[in-house]
């Protein structure tokens, strides 16, 4: 008789997030504004290859061509699908931004509200005293932030006061589960 076959999905390797389930909530960027910025950047690259700048000004478009190409490839990745997201999960969340991922578990967070830094807002998150990860950096950025020891890179098409609600929320629930 053959061996029976495992049809289950393979384990994550150690470390890395958990599988997504049914039950998980995925949001995604809002893309409106990736493609002007990506106008904007190469517009700004393309000129620097103009031939009036002088010799004297060679050093100003090398890093003009370096600081605005680079934008064109950050925000050019933005576009492609896949490049970002935010998933909640029962045990945590993903983040995933220019398709390199991060999790963390809600036990390690003790809450998630809204800050406003340079003019803009964000979901600042702190995180729970039994979190050993990055204690120094973590410290570092709540003096700079007002009490942050961690920020969400997007608001995922909602208003930060509402996303932070929401994950507020996810984490309640959830962190008594697991």
């Amino acid at each position: 008789m053959p061996p029976l076959e495992d049809d289950r999905p393979p384990a994550p390797a150690p470390g890395a997030p958990p599988m997504a389930s049914s039950d998980d909530l995925v949001l995604r960027p809002r893309r409106s504004e990736h493609p002007l910025l990506l106008c904007i950047c190469s517009t700004f690259a393309a000129l620097t290859f103009l031939p009036n700048i002088g010799e004297s000004e060679a050093a100003m478009k090398w890093i003009a061509r370096c600081g605005f190409g680079s934008g064109v490839l950050v925000f050019g990745l933005h576009l492609l699908p896949g490049a970002s997201h935010l998933r909640l999960a029962s045990d945590g969340i993903e983040v995933r931004t220019l398709y390199r991922s991060g999790f963390i578990r809600w036990s390690d967070v003790e809450g998630l509200f809204p800050i406003r830094m340079f003019g803009a807002a964000f979901v600042g998150m702190r995180f729970s005293r039994s979190c050993d990860r990055m204690k120094a950096v973590r410290r570092v950025a709540s003096v700079l932030t007002g009490g942050a020891q961690g920020v969400l890179p997007d608001t995922y098409g909602r208003k930060v006061e509402d996303l932070a609600a929401l994950l507020e929320d996810w984490r309640r629930r959830h962190s008594t589960a697991g």
